[in-house]
């Protein structure tokens, strides 16, 4: 059997900034053949908000990307957590499209990678506790439940700064798990970029009974997934020994390219298992996007305004898409179905807003739909392309 070295199945460009101290925290959670590409950037150094919002400056991630461009990455990821959070959902699927714009290729955040690993794990109520201020750890919640998770409990230990933090060692995090957990509760999320949690999660899981993620071990795992490897690995809990294996199919070893199969993304819904679908496909480089309406995924709660159940529609589209490791610069073809024939002027406005620059194919059918609150439905069909 040939060997197996770091880069054969897949190359994460791990964008980090500079005050990152626990780097050797992902290391551990790498899997087999996968390498870690780091690109470090300047930002504040410090833990409060101030300091954490004047983190939010995309100008040096940006940068950042590049050099793991030219090293032919297949994933940018963001390792930092109280950034995204800060800057909120809307900043953060901004800042996630131009890295994989620019890039060329995939990219995740660890706020992102953790929801997506809550999904994998069918969890959707949780405690959460994180190294931040009271008031980093409510933006955190309120993130989370952007994807649909709700936060039963937080636990806000705060810190002067990331050098603090990594040197709390992985048992102090089991410590801190046991004292959140709830029993209602469906899985525990220890955030933050810079914790050292890796080397407890099994044990913590056993002492525990329910799932563990760990925000460093969360992101290597997504970002691996979305280069297309297998992320299956012993020790590192339930996300990686149950949803380990790759929605793309394994690397094509030394070729960067990717053998893939078809996958289901689901925004665990009730309705989709009532009427058997998922909310995309994927296939390959295709990606299918079910008819999408404008509820919140997270209230469950619709607009009367057509306009926002538009604005709605293209969030919850993106998020799909973001899922499958695409953005709404890879659609292709839309079609839309418009329930009042009056409103398609304004509805048009909002298309052309997320459309202008990537002009797809596009139809719109004027017809009832199946609920009367709802006055618009969106699918569309995207395409990954390869990077350049």
């Amino acid at each position: 059997m040939a060997s197996i070295t770091r880069g054969d199945r897949g190359r994460i460009g791990f964008l980090l900034p500079a005050d990152g101290l626990t780097d050797d925290e992902y290391w551990s959670c790498l899997p087999d053949g996968v390498a870690l590409l780091a690109a470090r950037y300047v930002v504040a150094g410090g833990l409060s908000l101030e300091e954490l919002e004047s983190d939010t400056d995309t100008g040096p991630i940006l940068d950042a990307v590049e050099l793991v461009r030219q090293a032919q990455a297949d994933v940018a990821a963001l390792a930092d957590c109280a950034g995204a959070v800060v800057g909120g959902l809307d900043y953060e699927r901004d800042l996630v499209d131009r890295v994989a714009a620019k890039l060329g290729r995939p990219a995740t955040s660890t706020p992102r990678a953790i929801a997506a690993a809550l999904h994998a794990l069918g969890a959707r109520r949780i405690v959460l506790a994180a190294p931040y201020l009271d008031v980093v750890v409510e933006k955190f919640a309120g993130f989370l439940a952007g994807f649909g998770i709700e936060t039963l409990e937080s636990k806000a230990i705060a810190f002067a700064a990331e050098t603090e933090i990594a040197e709390l060692g992985p048992e102090r995090w089991r410590a801190v798990a046991k004292e959140v957990d709830r029993t209602e509760a469906d899985a525990i999320v220890l955030g933050g970029g810079g914790i050292r949690a890796a080397a407890a999660l099994e044990a913590t899981e056993r002492d525990l009974g329910k799932p563990v993620v760990a925000a460093p071990a969360a992101l290597i795992w997504h970002a691996s997934r979305l280069a297309g490897a297998d992320a299956t690995r012993s020790g590192l809990g339930r996300l990686f020994s149950e949803c380990g294996a790759s929605p793309a199919g394994p690397a094509a070893a030394g070729t960067g390219g990717r053998r893939m199969t078809r996958r289901r993304i689901f925004t665990g819904g009730a309705f989709e298992d009532i009427a058997g679908y998922a909310r995309a496909v994927v296939d390959g480089e295709w990606i299918f996007v079910s008819g999408t309406t404008g509820y919140d995924y997270a209230t469950g709660e619709i607009a009367d305004d057509p306009v926002e159940q538009t604005r709605q529609c293209f969030r919850n589209i993106s998020w799909a898409l973001g899922e499958a490791g695409a953005s709404l610069d890879d659609v292709v073809r839309v079609v839309a179905y418009v329930a009042e024939p009056e409103s398609f002027s304004d509805i048009a406005k909002v298309f052309g807003e997320h459309f202008a620059d990537i002009r797809p194919a596009n139809t719109t059918v004027i017809s009832r739909l199946v609920s009367p609150e709802m006055k618009i439905e969106i699918e569309v069909t995207a395409r990954r392309r390869p990077a350049t």
